[in-house]
């Protein structure tokens, strides 16, 4: 069983040398022991201090009251946020907001005992309040050792590793700290201080601090060598020494070793069921960790054969296994080889620029239209259902849209409006150039893929003009590596090498075979708008519009949406439980009854215990059996 584990180990102290006298005397031994442990007995003089003051004051009438006000004062002076110790106390200076409550919490503790140490006619307290004042000391002084006892030392945090894997790192870690400064000069990065190392089974992480006036530009691809030269970790292959700099901190800085390589091999998705809007898994980063594929507006930007179809096929597998959200596709190519695949669970699939005109006009009517609807409502944000669903728009070789007059004005008008109520858009293109994505495209794209690119300049195309200084450089994703890819988003504001989830052709037929059942389609009143005029109206008067005011498919290809009783049969093939059907189907509770009801009435499915349905066929074989 492997687990997650913190070690502390502490840095070689070099020798120093002092005149002892010959043989001193047993005061003088005893000083210099107090002295040599003075920060670690500080609780003990503080509580005496504490006892004999108290001891003294509480004899006289005023005594409590001076107790209390003062105790109140010390616990409040500590607490906020701006207490500025005296120089000469340099070891109560506060820096966290965990270090002004324990100061609060000894002062607050402190106080609550003198009150009650002194409740008595003497005035002093006795051998019962000596006694919890020793005890109290012990127990709030536990934190104050074991930060002493830290201090100074190099966290050493193991994810995932077995007992033999554990020792080996620690061993491995102990000689690098004994040996920092020549592995510092290896990499001419003198004066860099190891701040913690972290280590999984994919990689060994170092956050260094490095010295004034130093930059983690210096950590040239000649350093990164030599300081992997210079490394001797097991396992660690060539080429494997990253650096990032951390945000809000120039001089801090993180050099990662990788061990073993997760994008080795293609990666094949994991077996999930119907997902959530909030967890789309498009792949794993080169730490092992996955990558979550945020639903905004997104660019997905990369050169011919650098995997952009797996990042796509990756995006659509995940959306539609998500009940509340529907796909619209616009696949310019002859015969839509890229999306013609995952046409069965499309809710409408544009090939020809007369379909692509159709599409992006029901697009911004019907997301207008929306926009009327929560406007009436008051609404301020569109919350997804399965009868009105998020809609995505996938749009691959966007640079294709030129052609067509007004198709890319009215995309950038999508890309605006979309957000607000309802839905995301998704462009690619193998061409990333600046004519072939406007800045009113990118800038619309707060997430932005990369994959491998063989110019320099189209890092900047997809990441902006500061993308070579920050590290976002897909020119320099291997090209041998189809589907790594870079994702800078809300989420992920580091430039760290990921790579896509892979399907081959049989996988996609598979999934789209399977999904294909609990396909979403898009509402009427939204999809069919240019066709239902008389809605407006209704919008307009506050009242409620009809939800379906007309059925009538016009130009752009649309799947035809399914029956629920089908879903229901189909997801009855795979599981029983009324709650795996429901997110199997995405039928809320109340009508996944009704329609089990009416579907028990025609003796398709029976309930043999509660929460429970079956197809009578299976009972027929059963009974058969």
């Amino acid at each position: 069983m492997t687990r997650s584990r913190t070690i502390y180990l502490r840095p070689p102290t070099p020798p120093v040398s002092r005149k002892r006298k010959a043989n001193p005397s047993q005061a003088r031994e005893a000083y210099l022991i107090m002295r040599k442990h003075r920060a670690a007995l500080f609780p003990v003089w503080i509580t005496f201090i504490v006892y004999a003051t108290v001891s003294i004051i509480g004899q006289f009438a005023w005594g409590p009251l001076v107790v209390w006000l003062g105790g109140a004062a010390i616990t409040g002076t500590l607490y906020q946020a701006r207490y500025e110790p005296p120089r000469y106390v340099p070891w109560l200076r506060l820096e966290r907001p965990v270090e002004h409550w324990y100061a609060a919490a000894c002062a607050m503790v402190g106080t609550l005992w003198a009150g009650w140490a002194i409740w008595n006619p003497v005035g002093t307290p006795g051998l019962r309040a000596t006694g919890v004042a020793a005890c109290l000391m012990v127990i709030m002084s536990v934190p104050w050792w074991h930060h002493r006892r830290i201090r100074g030392s190099i966290p050493l945090r193991m994810d995932g590793l077995s007992g033999p894997e554990r020792n080996l790192r620690v061993r491995e870690i102990q000689k690098l700290i004994s040996e920092w400064t020549a592995f510092t000069s290896a990499g001419h990065v003198q004066g860099a201080k190891l701040r913690a190392v972290t280590v999984n089974e994919w990689m060994i992480m170092l956050s260094v601090q490095l010295r004034r006036g130093a930059t983690v530009t210096e950590f040239t691809p000649t350093r990164l060598a030599k300081l992997e030269s210079a490394a001797e970790f097991d396992g660690m292959h060539t080429g494997g020494a990253r650096v990032e700099r951390l945000e809000r901190h120039t001089r801090q800085a993180i050099l990662r070793f990788m061990i073993k390589d997760p994008h080795e091999n293609p990666i094949k998705p994991p077996l999930t069921g119907n997902s959530a809007i909030e967890d789309v898994l498009l792949g794993l980063f080169e730490t092992g960790e996955s990558v979550t594929f945020k639903l905004i507006n997104t660019l997905v930007g990369g050169t011919t054969g650098a995997g952009k179809s797996g990042v796509i096929n990756m995006i659509v597998r995940a959306l539609a296994r998500i009940p509340t959200v529907a796909i619209v596709g616009i696949d310019m190519k002859p015969g839509a080889p890229e999306l013609g695949p995952w046409r069965k669970v499309l809710h409408a699939l544009a090939n020809t620029p007369e379909e692509v005109e159709d599409v992006l006009d029901r697009m911004i009517a019907g997301l207008e239209y929306r926009g009327a609807i929560m406007k009436a409502n008051g609404w301020r944000k569109w919350v997804p259902t399965r009868e009105h669903p998020h809609i995505v728009l996938i749009v691959d070789e966007v640079q294709r849209l030129k052609d067509i007059r007004g198709a890319a004005k009215k995309l950038n008008r999508i890309t605006e409006i979309i957000r607000a109520y309802g839905g995301s858009v998704v462009v690619a293109t193998q061409y990333p150039t600046a004519p072939n994505i406007p800045v009113t495209l990118k800038g619309n794209c707060p997430q932005k893929i990369g994959l491998y690119v063989e110019e320099s300049g189209a890092d900047r195309v997809i990441f902006g003009e500061s993308a070579t200084k920050n590290g976002w450089r897909p020119s320099m994703i291997p090209s041998d590596r189809e589907g790594s890819f870079l994702i800078r988003s809300p989420q992920y504001k580091r430039p760290l090498l990921a790579r896509a989830y892979w399907l081959t052709d049989d996988d996609i037929q598979d999934e789209a075979d399977a999904l294909a059942p609990f396909r979403t389609a898009i509402d009427g009143t939204t999809w069919n708008h240019l066709t239902a005029r008389p809605a407006v109206a209704a919008v307009e008067a506050g009242s409620k519009p009809d939800d379906d005011p007309d059925d009538m498919i016009v130009d752009a290809e649309i799947v035809p949406d399914d029956d629920p009783a089908e879903r229901i049969l189909s997801a009855l093939q795979t599981v029983e439980r009324v709650k795996d059907i429901m997110t199997l189907t995405g039928i809320p509770r109340p009508t996944l009854y009704r329609h089990l009801k009416i579907l028990e009435t025609d003796d398709l499915v029976y309930s043999p215990s509660r929460g429970v349905w079956k197809l009578t066929a299976e009972r027929s074989q059963e009974d058969a059996a």
